[in-house]
């Protein structure tokens, strides 16, 4: 990464550790942030008629299936 040495050339020294750790500590957050919201959507999505299909669960498909045709 090419950010941080930059900001170490330019910053105050005083502001130098937090101005570095800032970006990396960014990425963190935002890369957990990714797997809260992948979480919270396999309990929030239904599964799909085909899926239902395969685990031999027919009678769940068939109500997903007309409602997938009511909309």
């Amino acid at each position: 990464m090419i950010a941080p040495i930059n900001i170490v050339e330019i910053s105050p020294t005083i502001a130098k550790g937090s101005l570095i750790s800032f970006p990396e500590i960014s990425i963190n957050i935002g890369i957990l942030l990714g797997y809260v919201f992948i979480r919270f959507a396999l309990f929030v999505i239904p599964e799909s008629p085909r899926w239902l299909v395969m685990q031999n669960w027919l009678d769940e498909a068939k109500i997903g299936v007309a409602k997938d045709h009511r909309q």
